[in-house]
């Protein structure tokens, strides 16, 4: 879906973000800007380092709950993801040109 748009893609993967609260941003958004608002239902249990697992590249057709030298993690592709880093190592190596950044620092854009 990202490769096909010619403009630049945002997603924004949020634990606990409330729809409301994804609905109030949107509304914050320039209205020159094309966005649109769809909810998602985490992987149970929501803890966070499986539930944002749960919300990446592959996980639809790839994704279980692990436990690896004594961790719990998230498990795509074969790929073990413990903590952010590595959920943020994922996503970089499945989308080319990836831009991560943090919700304080979009805000103060």
């Amino acid at each position: 879906m990202v490769a096909d748009r010619p403009k630049p893609v945002a997603y924004f993967l949020v634990d606990a973000f409330r729809y409301e609260m994804g609905a109030e941003l949107a509304e914050r958004l320039p209205s020159t800007s094309e966005h649109s608002l769809r909810c998602a239902i985490g992987m149970l249990p929501s803890i966070t380092p499986i539930g944002m697992a749960a919300l990446l590249p592959g996980s639809a057709s790839s994704f279980a709950v692990v436990e690896k030298d004594k961790q719990l993690g998230a498990q795509i592709d074969g790929v073990f993801m413990k903590d952010l880093k590595a959920r943020q190592k994922f996503v970089a190596s499945q989308v080319p040109g990836m831009v991560d950044i943090s919700l304080d620092q979009l805000l103060s854009l």
